[in-house]
């Protein structure tokens, strides 16, 4: 009788749960297509990707950077540029190259020569770069010079990839040209960038990369730090 009982019981709880599946079944197509939309979108919103994006996606940034026409290279760490109808010197954030065209002659160097040549060859065939800055208020180092980050492109993103190719601060860095410097102007400092250039500066020493492989660099960064 126990066994008959459980029987019973399942077989009704079957038909309920056949009911409640026949029921799902028949909401309306128009309300299941505005809700899997709703779904659809709030999953989009989590990951900050908007529809027809690769998850991931690089995205413009006008609205962050700064449109300047790219003069020439003054060093390894500092382009001359055509901004608002002006000439202005822009020295890279987080970067510091060896010297070529200090006014102390005995400061400039072999090394400083070929940043400054390397540069040059980043810079071949630009005629416009993008200016990001920490802070647009307070964006000069004491010697009036902007500092920034220099964009090839008008993309920004804190990828190692997307960074050597197209940012010069970065490739300056990964190639072996310059050192990893961060200038205490006040600004909070951009930690996904500072992360990035802090990996791509220590591989670039341990894989003895550009001037890395040659005689007496590693001494001249002891000696700077």
């Amino acid at each position: 009788m126990t066994g008959a009982g459980t029987s019973r019981a399942g077989k009704t709880g079957a038909r309920t749960a056949g009911a409640r599946r026949r029921r799902r079944r028949a909401l309306p197509v128009g309300m299941a297509a505005v809700l899997f939309d709703a779904l659809f979108s709030a999953s989009l919103w989590l990951s900050g990707d908007e529809p027809g994006e690769e998850p991931g996606a690089e995205r413009a940034a006008a609205a962050k950077t700064e449109e300047a026409a790219f003069l020439y290279v003054a060093d390894g760490d500092t382009i001359v540029v055509e901004l608002d109808g002006e000439k202005e010197y822009v020295r890279f954030l987080f970067v510091n190259a060896p010297e070529s065209v200090h006014p102390d002659e005995e400061k400039n160097n072999r090394y400083g020569e070929e940043a400054s040549a390397h540069a040059k060859r980043l810079f071949e065939g630009v005629e416009t770069v993008y200016l990001e800055y920490e802070d647009e208020e307070n964006n000069r180092d004491r010697y009036g010079r902007l500092l920034a980050f220099v964009w090839l492109e008008p993309t920004q993103g804190a990828e190692a990839d997307h960074m050597r190719r197209l940012l010069a601060n970065a490739a300056m860095v990964a190639d072996g040209y310059a050192f990893l410097h961060v200038y205490d102007n006040g600004n909070p400092v951009n930690e996904a960038y500072l992360s990035v250039f802090s990996e791509l500066f220590e591989e670039a020493r341990a894989e003895n990369a550009g001037l890395w492989a040659e005689e007496g660099f590693e001494a001249l960064y002891e000696e700077q730090e």
